[in-house]
C-alpha cells in the first residue's frame, strides 16, 4: 500500500490473504493512514461503526497486524493494517455480538 500509495482494500483484500497461504471462510479488514502511534489508530477504528465491528466480531479468530512509518499521499506518519480471518474448518469463537453491536465506542 504505502510503497504504491495506494490506500484501498485493493480489488480483493481476500486474494493477499490466500497468497500468503490463510484458507480462510470469513475475512475482514481495518486499515489506516496518518496515525502516530498504535493507541490513536485504535481510538480512531474503535469510534467507526465498521472498523470497530471487525475488531469486535465473534466470527474471527485469527489476526493479523501491518504497519510502516511512512503515511499515504498527505498522511504525515503511520499505515497500518489489521487483517481478521476465520480460518476454513475452524469455528467462531462465539456468537456473541453483543459488543460488536455497541460500535462505536
Amino acid at each position: 500500500m504505502v510503497d504504491h500509495g495506494d490506500f484501498s482494500h485493493g480489488s480483493n483484500f481476500g486474494q493477499r490473504l490466500t497468497a500468503v497461504g490463510f484458507r480462510w471462510s470469513q475475512a475482514g479488514e481495518n486499515i489506516a493512514t496518518g496515525f502516530p502511534t498504535a493507541g490513536a489508530v485504535v481510538s480512531g477504528w474503535m469510534r467507526s461503526p465498521g472498523h470497530c465491528r471487525n475488531i469486535l466480531a465473534p466470527t474471527f479468530a485469527d489476526l493479523g497486524v501491518g504497519v510502516s512509518v511512512r503515511g499515504i499521499g498527505d498522511a504525515g506518519s503511520g499505515t497500518w493494517t489489521q487483517d481478521f480471518g476465520l480460518r476454513i474448518g475452524a469455528r467462531a469463537l462465539s456468537g456473541k455480538w453483543g459488543p460488536a453491536d455497541g460500535c462505536p465506542y
